[in-house]
């Protein structure tokens, strides 16, 4: 019940009380003179026993409306007695039973003037009703006071009118935090709060009011946006129900900050969006990479046979095929969410250096870089072409959205800091573009999803981006205002310094001798994989599943190695075969091979993985390591060839 409605129900229920007036009449020095039935009444006490008591007299137990006793000059008889004037004061007095009544007592003088003080009347009625009724609505009043400020969101009341004009009655105190204005301001005026809604849900709940008039009983739900000062669009859910009462329909309800509810159900939807956009890609980028598994190392094989003057289209074949290769990976990279390349530690300082001296080439002096370096090292640890990729690829991205504006400009900062107690780098990329709205900003990150025009883009630039830098450790952001510009943040952990990885170099293509067991069920990828190790002198044995795989190694001569595609689709997977082998062929040496290893940790049987598409001389040299191994081991127990935990990663790059 609102306050409104309490201080009516007290003010019914005092007006039935029947009153009493007590009457004491007092000389000029204090003493009572006289009292009335009532008086005798209402203090429980007879003539007699009032009779020459003082006013000032302590068995009266006088107390003030805060409990504490009374001075002389608080006492209405005192007031008149000395100064002459007429005083009104409600207090407390100690009834014959014990019991504290509250009187309201008026005290006026009469007669003349004895040494500087009058006679009294003293007139009082009892209370105490209605003391206890405003004790009990203040109580209430300060518990709704205390449930308002506990709730998190405003307490509203408001009569709609048959007109659809809804005026505010009651705001509890928590409107200048959740709306931005003052409970009076929003009683005055209602506009001041409309006027700050979103358009369309402005009109939508002016709408909603007028729908409600002569309704009867009814339900009011609708979350509304909202914005206070400059800051971003707040998303208030108001529901509210009403109820006749006098002839009026007045509303009851809440209003609750939904932001953070809204932005996480927004999250769900798109990771739920992200994760169905990540399983079709998965199945697209296997098929082809199957596809580019075969093609890539036909192609490069064809190059040892096809006349030097015939190369031209062969190799624009080739650098078509890599280019498909790196569009694969960077599906690969969407789908997992992270890269899988082997890490290694460098330093981000010279890494933005190298990014922005590309970026200045292909900016052509058209937009001005400013870099502001003010750290020496930065050592992180990660895949760093694909630092530099992201750096690059947010450079250009900052360009794109600097077309046709006045002043372009880009600015780099690289600091470090801490987070959460960790030492990490910052890397500040910032321009003073287009900017992007909060819609885009939803989206940004998301696979396929780009604001460019059709064929200028992928939309597989960013989400690589978020992948990437999430393979780091770290963290990828972004804050934008249209019209204004845009900045990311690229936030990375600092590793302890550690000697830099160096660059292997390409292995040279030899002859070798050796029994390989292929295991693909895909006939023109084992049979390609069969082509490359015949002619380089390699003996092989082509099966289409994990069962012909056992069953040819327990007929058949043995093998140095085995090559186990992991996607296998006809019955045994190849992680299964991989454990089988592990259990009952332990010496044989076992090289998976894959477009996609999604938990590479329940590979550690695995002497080396192979990503596809394979480079047939990187397969070669990485066969001939093993078989060399393979021998050294015959000859020395304690070399060890399988079942490492410490597998190889050979990549097609």
């Amino acid at each position: 019940m609102m306050e409104n409605d309490l201080e009516a129900s007290v003010g019914h229920r005092t007006q039935t009380i029947p009153r009493l007036i007590g009457v004491i009449l007092h000389e000029p020095s204090g003493a009572i003179q006289y009292a009335n039935p009532a008086a005798e009444e209402l203090l429980g006490l007879t003539l007699a026993q009032v009779y020459g008591r003082g006013a000032l007299d302590p068995r009266w137990g006088l107390v003030g409306l805060d409990g504490g006793p009374l001075t002389p000059d608080e006492l209405p008889f005192e007031v008149a007695a000395r100064i002459g004037t007429p005083c009104t004061r409600l207090l407390g007095v100690r009834h014959a039973s014990g019991v504290q009544v509250w009187l309201q007592v008026s005290a006026d003088p009469i007669g003349a003037s004895v040494s500087g003080r009058t006679a009294v009347v003293t007139t009082f009625t009892d209370v105490s009703v209605e003391h206890d009724s405003l004790v009990a609505l203040e109580e209430r009043r300060v518990m709704l006071e205390r449930v308002n400020e506990a709730v998190p969101g405003v307490l509203l009341q408001g009569e709609l009118g048959v007109d659809g004009h809804l005026q505010i009655i009651y705001v509890s105190s928590g409107a200048r935090e959740y709306l931005g204005c003052s409970p009076v301001e929003l009683r005055d005026d209602l506009t001041v709060l409309v006027g700050r809604l979103h358009p369309d849900d402005g009109s939508r709940f002016l709408a909603e009011l007028a729908a409600q008039v002569n309704r009867g009983p009814s339900t009011f739900d609708q979350v509304l946006r909202l914005r206070i000062g400059d800051d971003a669009w707040r998303s208030l859910r108001v529901r509210a129900k009403s109820r006749e009462t006098q002839g009026r329909t007045v509303w009851t309800g809440v209003a609750l900050d939904v932001t953070d509810e809204r932005r996480l159900e927004q999250q769900v939807l798109i990771a739920q969006r992200r994760e169905g956009i990540g399983a079709v890609t998965a199945g697209i980028a296997h098929n082809f990479n199957n596809a580019l598994a075969v093609i890539l190392p036909s192609l490069t094989e064809l190059t040892s046979v096809v006349p030097t003057d015939h190369r031209e289209m062969l190799d624009d074949a080739l650098a078509a095929s890599r280019n498909a290769v790196e569009l694969v990976k960077r599906l690969m990279t969407v789908v997992r969410g992270s890269t899988q390349e082997p890490a290694e530690p460098f330093d981000v300082v010279p890494l933005l250096r190298e990014a922005v001296g590309l970026a200045k080439q292909i900016f052509r002096n058209e937009v001005a870089l400013v870099t502001n370096v003010t750290i020496t090292t930065a050592p992180v640890r990660g895949n760093r072409p694909n630092l530099q990729q992201v750096l690059l690829n947010l450079l250009i991205n900052a360009r794109d959205a600097l077309v046709d504006r006045p002043n372009a400009r880009v600015e780099i900062d690289i600091i470090a800091g801490v987070t959460l107690g960790l030492p990490q780098v910052e890397v500040r990329i910032r321009d003073n573009g287009i900017g992007m709205s909060e819609d885009t900003l939803r989206r940004l990150g998301e696979p396929f999803f780009t604001t460019k025009a059709s064929g200028e883009g992928t939309g597989l630039g960013l989400a690589t981006a978020f992948a990437t830098v999430r393979g780091f450790g770290g963290q990828l952001t972004c804050q934008s205002t249209p019209n204004v510009g845009t900045e990311f943040i690229i936030r990375l952990p600092l590793r302890a310094s550690e000697p830099m990885a160096t660059v292997a170099q390409p292995a040279k293509t030899v002859l070798q001798h050796g029994r390989v067991l292929i295991v693909d069920d895909d006939r023109a990828v084992r049979r390609l994989v069969g082509l490359v190790l015949g002619r380089r002198g390699f003996d092989t044995v082509e099966v289409d599943s994990g069962e012909a795989a056992l069953a040819t190694l327990a007929t058949a001569a043995p093998f140095d190695v085995g090559i186990v595609d992991l996607s296998l689709g006809n019955g045994m997977s190849g992680e299964r075969l991989l454990e089988q082998l592990h259990r009952d062929h332990p010496t044989l040496p076992v090289v998976i091979m894959s477009g996609f290893v999604d938990a590479p940790e329940r590979l550690t049987a695995a002497t080396a993985i192979l990503e596809k598409p394979i480079v047939p001389d990187t397969l070669v040299a990485l066969l001939a390591d093993i078989i060399r191994r393979s021998a050294d081991l015959a000859r020395s127990p304690d070399a060890r060839v399988t079942g490492t935990g410490d597998m190889s990663h050979a990549t097609h790059a």
